[in-house]
């Protein structure tokens, strides 16, 4: 049985570039010193190029972030023919984005703490959007991995400066200028059980 090539995909253009291209040298050097036949396909902008030229069987996915985390690797190796480690294409993109991951464990009726979206169009109002949600909370960009971003907000005036920060930077990914939304999440209740029904979920008063 003819061997398979292993193509590891690592560094990426998200903020994490530097973490993925640790976890593929890593990847790679495992693969070979087991005897694979493994190479480094670093990935930027011409992925699809690269991908084709190297004719590999199958990608190790080392990457993190937007555009290796989110599905969008996923469906260009999907159009490719190539079989790949990790999620498919719907769950790499509903796992990445936070809003809808918890909009999915209520519908289910997971345990999920207490939070709300916002958008560029809310800072205009950001007292009236955060409401009575109260403090701490954590603010978290909806679609970046890892810890990128986040932050503990334990009066409104940091509120408001992180949640600016957030909401309306351009994002570096995206080439149709799309913006960031940013999640809080209330850390004065542990978990937040709601209804089938989707009612909004809310710490309760203390």
């Amino acid at each position: 049985m003819q061997a398979r090539k292993v193509g590891v995909l690592l560094g990426g253009l998200s903020s994490e570039r530097e973490v993925s291209l640790r976890t593929g040298e890593a990847v790679l050097a495992a693969l070979r010193e087991r005897g694979h036949d493994a190479i480094p396909i670093y990935v930027d902008g011409d992925i699809d190029v690269a991908l084709r030229q190297e004719a590999i069987d199958v990608a190790f996915v080392c990457l993190h972030g937007r555009l290796g985390e989110d599905g969008c690797v996923q469906g260009l190796l999907e159009l490719l023919g190539i079989p790949y480690t990790g999620s498919d294409v719907m769950a790499s993109a509903l796992a990445m984005h936070k809003g809808k991951a918890k909009e999915l464990f209520r519908l289910h009726n997971l345990p999920t703490p207490a939070y709300y979206t916002l958008t560029p169009d809310d800072l205009g109002d950001l007292a009236g959007a955060h409401g009575d949600f109260g403090f701490p909370c954590v603010v978290k960009p909806a679609r970046e991995g890892s810890s990128v971003g986040v932050t503990i907000c334990r009066a409104r005036a940091s509120t408001t400066t992180r949640t600016s920060t957030r909401a309306a930077r351009p994002t570096t990914s995206c080439r149709r200028g799309c913006r960031r939304s940013a999640i809080a999440a209330c850390s004065r209740r542990r978990y937040a059980r709601t209804s089938r029904s989707g009612a909004a979920a809310r710490p309760a008063s203390t």
